[in-house]
């Protein structure tokens, strides 16, 4: 404390003292640094750290020696089809083949022909062959079948769409022809049914006959024309009263 006690009277120490520390000074210049001192002891290690922040990514290191090859690993499913690849080049070629058999029709007794081929007489409708070391065989095979059973008559027909004409010359040198309209030919535009007709036959441009007639519906006309008709085509016209008009060609025989 820079305290000074005494003196000591009648074997006792006074009490208080006077101070020798004056008043704090101003601080003086800083000393030379002083030599080193020698190394401590190394001291305990201090508790782990915390971690720090991950530092920037090293770069790649040099490549390594190939590894072991490993074990052979299950078959893996199959994979979907690839595409087509391109049409490949034309090959060569092939050898010429052997000359094949034919069928030879005709209607007489089998001639000609070379080895394997066949003979249809259409006649007779026999095959024979095949033709073996230059000959045919003397019998065939029938390729017509048993005559089959009459089938049963089918349904009657609808009739035909316009109109159906038979002729023929008869012996008292007139033509004589059977022309038939069905109803529908003549009524379906809605006009009156007709009950006459004119007709008129052509021959080129030439008018060779012509006439009248009476018509019933769903009945046929009796139509006598007066000459007889030398063989060829002829045009025929026929106007219904009620205006129709039908054409076909005739052809007489």
């Amino acid at each position: 404390t820079g305290v000074l006690y005494g003196p000591k009277t009648s074997g006792k120490w006074p009490t208080t003292g006077t101070s020798l520390v004056g008043p704090k000074g101003s601080a003086g210049a800083k000393g030379d640094t002083g030599a080193t001192g020698a190394k401590g002891d190394t001291g305990a290690t201090g508790a782990k750290g915390d971690t720090g922040a991950t530092g920037a990514k090293g770069s790649t290191g040099a490549k390594g020696d190939t590894g072991a090859t490993g074990a052979t690993g299950a078959k893996g499913s199959t994979g979907a089809k690839g595409d087509t690849g391109p049409k490949g080049d034309t090959g060569p070629k092939g050898d010429t083949g052997a000359p094949g058999s034919k069928i030879i029709t005709g209607t007489k007794a089998p001639s000609g022909g070379t080895d394997g081929d066949w003979y249809f007489r259409s006649d007779t409708g026999v095959l024979y062959g095949p033709k073996t070391s230059g000959k045919w065989p003397t019998t065939g095979t029938s390729l017509v079948g048993p005559k089959g059973n009459t089938g049963a008559q089918g349904p009657a027909g609808t009739p035909g769409v316009g109109s159906k004409v038979t002729c023929k010359n008869t012996a008292t040198a007139k033509s004589q022809c059977a022309i038939y309209f069905p109803s529908y030919a003549w009524t379906t535009e809605g006009s009156a049914a007709a009950t006459s007709a004119q007709f008129a036959v052509r021959k080129g441009t030439k008018i060779v006959a012509r006439g009248r007639l009476s018509l019933r519906r769903n009945k046929a006309a009796n139509v006598t024309i007066p000459r007889k008709l030398s063989a060829g085509s002829y045009r025929v016209a026929m106007r219904l009263k009620n205006g129709k008009t039908y054409r076909w060609t005739l052809r007489v025989r």
